[in-house]
């Protein structure tokens, strides 16, 4: 079924889904989640638990980013020699909306239905924004109306944090001061302390003198988004993500890794990212609603009761489509015929139940949610939807699909006791 250009993820061998379970499995080692944590060799301390974990969530440093910066960085060279580097991957869809979620609250994309940067909601009938809590249109965050969608309604429940405090762990979480006060960190990111950052660096020393600080039983988060951000701006292999890497690499190292390193007892330090990114070219992007070639693919289109169309739901590299129930074979057979060599569509039906959003018990809307057929396309390529000021694709990098550049993540352990 699957394309041989594309990665299957895997949620029961080395996944990014698995972290949160490895973080509770190393600290509260008499504590049982689903699934069995991550192989960190003779790092998986368990009979001597480790007393605090400080994990860092680097967005977009995939192992096409880390793995060839290895023997290039003096972090990097320790962790290979005396710690753990291995290859994880993501979870499907490859976005930060499901791995942010995933990594604060133990559950799978599925399991949490908040799969991508935007969804339909069959409650309110329309398309939003989870990690802004706001209509897809508008943008605004924090702006739905929580008496038409509480957020209680729209996210899930908190499985992670609330499993860490009943052992006597306290949880510190940094995020960029942006959006540490937003509904979604409000809703999701419920450590004992949400703590915001204005620069990495402020966000790398306080988060260190912090731990220093700390002698009880400790995890610590922390959330950079700035790889990402540059890297959908000018492309995964340019000049200017280069540098933002080596900046990102190097202000770990200085401003953590060194200070920490042999002197934090009882102490794990981990590094994963969520995805990776492929090149798009915004000339390139393949419009569905306003591209002549797919006119007939338009009024097999479902919609809104205010005569939206359910569109566009997912991202470029992962289009998902509310299809007419009558037109479901007719719109699948018009989009195979018209990407062939482009992209690869699928029943979302078959993907759910072949696991690519996780293991069961998934969301109760997860189906509702995702629609009928998703386009991803293959190395390069870029599906999208147009509305002016409302929709467009302006990124030269670009995520959510699967292929390894974007599903390929690493997953770096090291202990920071003396030796």
């Amino acid at each position: 079924m699957l394309s041989p250009h594309f990665i299957h993820p895997d949620y029961n061998g080395q996944n990014f889904y698995q972290i949160p379970q490895t973080i509770c499995h190393l600290l509260t080692p008499t504590e049982t989640l689903q699934p069995p944590p991550l192989d960190l060799g003779p790092l998986a301390r368990t009979d001597n638990p480790y007393k605090k974990i400080v994990c860092l969530f680097v967005d977009a440093l995939g192992w096409r980013f880390l793995q060839p910066r290895i023997d290039d960085y003096p972090m990097l060279r320790e962790i290979a020699q005396h710690g753990h580097i291995a290859q994880l991957t993501a979870q499907f869809p490859s976005t930060t909306a499901a791995h942010m979620t995933t990594f604060h609250t133990a559950l799978s994309s599925g399991q949490s239905g908040l799969f991508e940067w935007q969804i339909y909601d069959p409650d309110i009938d329309e398309l939003i924004c989870p990690l802004l809590f706001a209509n897809a249109r508008q943008r605004r965050r924090d702006t739905l109306n929580p008496q038409k969608l509480k957020p209680s309604q729209l996210y899930p429940k908190n499985r992670f944090y609330p499993t860490l405090h009943q052992h006597g762990v306290h949880t510190t979480a940094y995020v960029p001061s942006s959006y540490v006060h937003s509904t979604y960190s409000q809703s999701i990111i419920l450590a004992n302390d949400r703590l915001g950052y204005n620069t990495l660096s402020e966000g790398l020393f306080n988060l260190c003198e912090r731990i220093k600080r700390t002698s009880s039983p400790a995890y610590f988060s922390f959330y950079c988004a700035d790889i990402d951000t540059i890297s959908h701006r000018y492309g995964p292999t340019s000049p200017q993500v280069h540098e933002e890497i080596d900046l990102t690499l190097t202000l770990i190292e200085r401003l953590l890794f060194r200070k920490l390193q042999g002197s934090a007892h009882d102490t794990l330090f981990l590094l994963s990212a969520d995805h990776g990114q492929v090149d798009t070219d915004p000339q390139r992007t393949f419009f569905l609603n306003t591209d002549p070639r797919f006119a007939p693919l338009l009024p097999m289109l479902r919609k809104t009761r205010k005569g939206d169309f359910i569109a566009p739901v997912g991202s470029a590299r992962d289009l998902f489509l509310h299809i007419l129930p009558q037109h479901l074979e007719q719109a699948f057979a018009f989009l195979q015929t018209a990407f062939d060599g482009i992209a690869q569509v699928l029943y979302t039906k078959d993907l759910i139940e072949h696991g690519f959003f996780g293991p069961p018990p998934l969301h109760p809307k997860l189906y509702e949610r995702t629609g009928d057929i998703v386009i991803l396309p293959f190395q390069g390529e870029a599906v999208w939807w147009y509305e002016k000021n409302i929709f467009d694709q302006p990124f030269y990098g670009h995520h959510g699909g699967l292929t390894p550049e974007e599903m390929l993540v690493p997953l770096l352990a090291y202990d920071f006791s003396p030796r």
